[in-house]
């Protein structure tokens, strides 16, 4: 696959992560549901823990680790940021390397 290609892939699941973090706002996705819904868009998850570093670092979602103890349970969960909202709205600046 050439690198054109790869880099529009992963402009597109950046995008849609950015769009399933709005669609769970407030409580926000854990990584087992993006993975599972980006799947189901017949993209590839590869690369999904380095576009959710990327967004993150960008600031357009944000990451949570929770976890109860006694029931074993550990997760990081993604929530949309205000700057994610706004530039799925379009208001901001356009941001190379996001596909929306």
């Amino acid at each position: 696959m050439s690198d054109m290609v790869k880099m529009a892939e992963r402009e597109i699941l950046r995008g849609e992560i950015l769009k399933l973090c709005r669609e769970a706002a407030p409580v926000g996705c854990s990584e087992k549901v993006l993975r599972a819904t980006v799947e189901r868009l017949e993209l590839s998850a590869d690369g999904l823990e380095q576009e959710l570093y990327y967004l993150t670092e960008k600031g357009f979602i944000r990451k949570e680790h929770t976890e109860n103890k006694r029931l074993g349970i550990s997760r990081d969960i993604y929530m949309i940021t205000a700057a994610g909202m706004d530039y799925l709205d379009g208001n901001g600046p356009d941001i190379p390397g996001i596909g929306v």
